[in-house]
């Protein structure tokens, strides 16, 4: 239960933070006098950092379910 929820806000962050990551890094990639565009480059780094944030928040959401599932099993063993 802890891992859909969790997943559901992650998912939701991760949109939120694409987004605006995108938009920030089209802004910083405009190119200036001379220069040519390159429409891919602010797509290619906010995709990276957003699939950085998915797996490291994935892992951690992992771990956090998994210890919760797991603690009623632990105090148990540590009851004498």
């Amino acid at each position: 239960m802890i891992f859909e929820a969790g997943m559901k806000i992650l998912i939701l962050f991760g949109f939120f933070f694409f987004f605006i990551f995108w938009y920030l890094c089209n802004i910083w990639t405009a190119p200036h006098v001379g220069e040519r565009r390159n429409p891919g480059a602010a797509f290619m780094v906010s995709f990276f950092y957003t699939f950085q944030f998915f797996l490291i928040g994935s892992i951690i959401l992992t771990l956090f379910s998994f210890i919760f599932e797991s603690l009623p099993d632990f105090i148990q063993l540590l009851k004498p």
